[in-house]
């Protein structure tokens, strides 16, 4: 399997796309690949299409495994099927352009990178309406770049993006599999760092917006995103420790995002479970427990000391939802 490109697809109640999806990897003009359908837990009819495709082209490979609500935990799953070589995942509701594969399995030929980043760019209905792109058009796809310059283009925020980047498999089995949901945005940087060589390719990775996605969804697990949050500011200190700015920024994000989570989290929790609720504020408190109060300060004296002196989670929340329907009133 080393010549061929490894897709995997994680697949949770997309029957309305999926086949779009798949047709585009079936129509790729570079044939070297094997495509790996993880079925996640679907509860509609989306193992009929797996089905269909599988019987369609054994280079189809059909999986299933209960629900997790996490694409990342669903490509670990793949993994392990996966001896070496290079892989790409990408999800059940996007598609890539014809020449997506052969394209990036010849950027990387030339310039011998451990991970190639395609150009990823956002559509509502359909590609004629491009929200956004990943990088901007004006990047400098011919650059190659050691890992940690790379990295610096997911900090604070994302310049470029990793939808559909082909990574080598030794780099995706070096980091550890995350315990949260949204683990998969520390572990790309994870992996970026590691890098001798990250190149660019001009082939496209279609993402589309869609509202109704697990990943944007009113999911108890969007909440664990505020632990990854506090996760990147240690990242940064140990892969940027002179980088201030950075630290404090990526501090702040973290810190702000807790806070909304707080209050999105009183607007909304009457449409969780109670056992659902409890693993929310078991995060959340987890989240807190993480801030770094220091960098809080640098920012604002007057959240600074609210997390000095509320030391308890409860206490601290209870400020906030005060705080905040203060100002609403």
């Amino acid at each position: 399997m080393k010549n061929k490109i490894n897709i995997i697809i994680p697949v949770y109640n997309a029957f309305a796309f999926l086949g779009e999806c798949l047709d585009c990897i079936r129509n790729q003009s570079g044939k070297d690949w094997i495509c790996y359908l993880v079925n996640d837990g679907s509860t509609d009819n989306s193992q009929l299409i797996i089905d269909e495709y599988c019987s369609l082209d054994d280079r189809f490979v059909g999986m299933s495994k209960p629900n997790e609500g996490s694409p990342a935990k669903t490509i670990r799953y793949a993994l392990k099927h996966i001896d070496s070589g290079f892989v790409t995942a990408i999800g059940d509701d996007d598609f890539v352009s014809a020449d997506f594969v052969e394209k990036l399995m010849s950027r990387q030929r030339e310039t011998e990178a451990d991970i190639v980043v395609p150009h990823m760019c956002c559509y509502k209905d359909d590609v004629s309406s491009i929200l956004w792109t990943k990088p901007d058009d004006l990047f400098d796809f011919e650059q190659v770049v050691d890992g940690k310059t790379a990295c610096l283009l997911t900090l604070p925020d994302w310049i470029i993006g990793m939808n559909g980047a082909l990574i080598r498999k030794e780099l995706l089995d070096s980091t550890a599999e995350g315990e949260w949901s949204y683990s998969d945005e520390l572990q790309e940087r994870e992996m970026l760092v590691q890098c001798k060589r990250v190149a660019f390719t001009d082939a496209k990775y279609y993402y589309r917006f869609n509202p109704g996605s697990i990943t944007k969804s009113v999911s108890p697990f969007a909440f664990e995103k505020s632990i990854i949050e506090a996760q990147l500011v240690e990242f940064a200190k140990k892969n940027y420790p002179d980088n201030k700015s950075l630290i404090q920024e990526l501090s702040y994000k973290h810190f702000s995002g807790l806070q909304s989570n707080i209050v999105r989290f009183e607007t909304l929790k009457n449409r969780f479970s109670v056992e659902q609720c409890q693993r929310i504020e078991k995060v959340m408190a987890y989240s807190y427990e993480l801030t770094d109060i220091s960098e809080v300060f640098k920012r604002s004296l007057k959240w600074g000391l609210a997390v000095l002196l509320l030391r308890r989670f409860e206490w601290y929340q209870a400020f906030v939802i005060k705080h905040f329907k203060k100002k609403e009133l």
